[in-house]
Parts: structure tokens; C-alpha cells; sequence
């Protein structure tokens, strides 16, 4: 994407949160007996709301308060992750079908990355370091229906 599309992108504020109606749904990543669930709205009053619940056999192994919003003009996905503090993430690069949000001063990750997948999939990745270590984590969720 070029400097300038992500430039207006940046500008144009809340109206251009309607292009990650892609992101609303329920989606679901099943590995083992461990279960990933994220449910998001679809973007309204410039905001994207979600949640994230992460279950092992049963069991409740984290959960998450996830949105979406313009901060200072610029989308920024912010982060609260059961027994840690809220993580802020402005955004680093957007297309049609990927965001990339970043924040190099945050422990890990240090980006959150969303990108469309095949039709009912959804891709999102954590990255960053830890102790001088290059990390990634994907998550490949499949839709699911909403609670």
C-alpha cells in the first residue's frame, strides 16, 4: 500500500472503520483440547468491539476485551488481556484485506495483525520479541455461529 492511500486511510478517520466489516462475526480456532474464540461487532459508531475466551478441555485459560477506535486520528486496536494491563496498538498498515497495528515500546507482541482469509476464515498473528527472540503466533479461525 502506498504512503498516500495510508495517509487518507489515517485522515479520514472512524468512516473507514466500515472497511473492516470483514473482521465482525465469531471465529473460532480449535487446536487439541484447547478452543480460541474471538467474537467481534461489526464496525458502528467508529468502533469495533470484541472479545476473546481461550478454553482446555473445558476450562477457562484466559480471556480478553478487544476494540477498535480512533485515537488522535489514527485506528488503534487496544487491548485488555485477563491479569495484565491494557496494550494500545496504533496502526502501522492497512489494505482491503490486512490490517497491522504496532507498538515496538510493548513487551509482546508488538504488532497485532488481522488479514482476510478464504471465504468463512479469518488470519491474525501476535509478533514481536521476547528476551531478543523474533516470535509469531498465528491463529487461522474458521467462522462460527454467534453465541
Amino acid at each position: 500500500m502506498s504512503a498516500l492511500i495510508l495517509t487518507a486511510l489515517l485522515a479520514a478517520g472512524p468512516a473507514d472503520m466500515a472497511s473492516l466489516d470483514w473482521l465482525g462475526g465469531c471465529w473460532v480456532q480449535t487446536r487439541g483440547e484447547t478452543r480460541i474464540e474471538e467474537l467481534w461487532t461489526s464496525p458502528a459508531g467508529g468502533i469495533l468491539l470484541g472479545s476473546g475466551r481461550t478454553t482446555k478441555a473445558g476450562s477457562l485459560r484466559s480471556y480478553e476485551q478487544m476494540r477498535i477506535e480512533v485515537i488522535d486520528g489514527t485506528p488503534t486496536f487496544i487491548a485488555l488481556p485477563s491479569g495484565q494491563a491494557e496494550g494500545r496498538f496504533p496502526l502501522k498498515f492497512a489494505a482491503d484485506d490486512e490490517w497491522v497495528f504496532e507498538n515496538t515500546a510493548h513487551d509482546f507482541p508488538q504488532r497485532v495483525i488481522y488479514s482476510r482469509g478464504e471465504t468463512g476464515r479469518l488470519n491474525a498473528a501476535i509478533e514481536g520479541t521476547i528476551k531478543g527472540q523474533t516470535k509469531r503466533i498465528e491463529f487461522a479461525y474458521e467462522a462460527c455461529p454467534a453465541p
